[in-house]
């Protein structure tokens, strides 16, 4: 798989060498540390996906979500939080879930979405009680 990044990479760079030469190198940094993130990732979850950890698939694709929710992929975040959310209400990963309910409220709130951003919050706050009550067990 770090073979096929840095094969990426290189295609990239040569393809699009003189836009990245007026972009600066800053940005192209910044580019290349999102990709590093991206490509870590997706390595995360194939891993956790092999050895059928559902609370580290999930916490994956959050941040798979997150970062398709920063590049304005709106649907595509969308699609990775419901994954990442099933998974993570199937396991009982309930102070998880409470985090990444809260975590995709606020995206939803930050897009406007408000109805949709109370429904997130509503089940982060039910996680969160039904934590507390296996901590209290």
């Amino acid at each position: 798989m770090l073979n096929d990044f840095f094969a990426f990479l290189s295609q990239l760079m040569t393809q699009h060498a003189a836009l990245f030469e007026t972009m600066g190198t800053n940005m192209f940094r910044g580019f290349a540390v999102i990709l590093i993130a991206w490509f870590g990732i997706k390595a995360a979850l194939a891993s956790a996906r092999r050895s059928g950890d559902a609370q580290t698939q999930g916490q994956a694709l959050i941040a798979l979500a997150q970062l398709r929710h920063n590049a304005k992929d709106y649907k595509g975040a969308d699609d990775l939080f419901s994954q990442a959310l099933d998974l993570l209400d199937e396991s009982n990963a309930h102070e998880l879930a409470g985090v990444a309910y809260s975590r995709y409220a606020n995206l939803l709130e930050q897009r406007g979405e408000v109805q949709r951003s109370l429904t997130a919050f509503k089940k982060a706050y039910q996680h969160q009680l039904q934590g507390n009550r296996g901590d209290m067990e």
